[in-house]
C-alpha cells in the first residue's frame, strides 16, 4: 500500500518525504452508515415486540424489509471517524488528503 501512496504522491508531484507517508498511524477507525431508516424501524419493532403487539411487527417487519433492499445505501459508510496516534500522524494524514481528494 506504502507504494501505492508513493507512486501516486510522486506522480502529482507532491512534496512528502517517505516518513510522512508512512507516517500516518492510525489508531481507530469508526464509520458511519446512511441506515437511519431502517434503525427508527427496528426502534419501532423492538417497542411492538416489548408492547406484545406482533400485528405492528408484522407491518415494521415489511417496511423493514423494503427499506434493507437497498443494500448499497445502507451498507456504503458514508462518513468516517479516524483517531490519530499522535498530532504528527494526523498532519501527515492531512497532507496525503490533499492529493487523494
Amino acid at each position: 500500500m506504502t507504494d501505492k501512496v508513493e507512486d501516486k504522491v510522486t506522480e502529482l508531484k507532491f512534496e512528502m518525504t517517505r516518513e510522512e507517508v508512512t507516517r500516518a498511524k492510525v489508531i481507530d477507525i469508526a464509520l458511519a452508515f446512511d441506515n437511519g431508516q431502517i434503525m427508527k424501524l427496528l426502534t419501532k419493532r423492538g417497542k411492538a415486540i416489548a408492547k406484545l403487539d406482533f400485528e405492528k411487527v408484522r407491518v415494521l417487519d415489511e417496511q423493514i424489509s423494503l427499506e434493507a433492499q437497498n443494500w448499497d445505501k445502507n451498507t456504503r459508510p458514508c462518513d468516517a471517524f479516524i483517531t490519530f496516534n499522535l498530532e504528527e500522524d494526523f498532519n501527515a494524514a492531512m497532507k496525503l488528503e490533499k492529493v487523494f481528494t
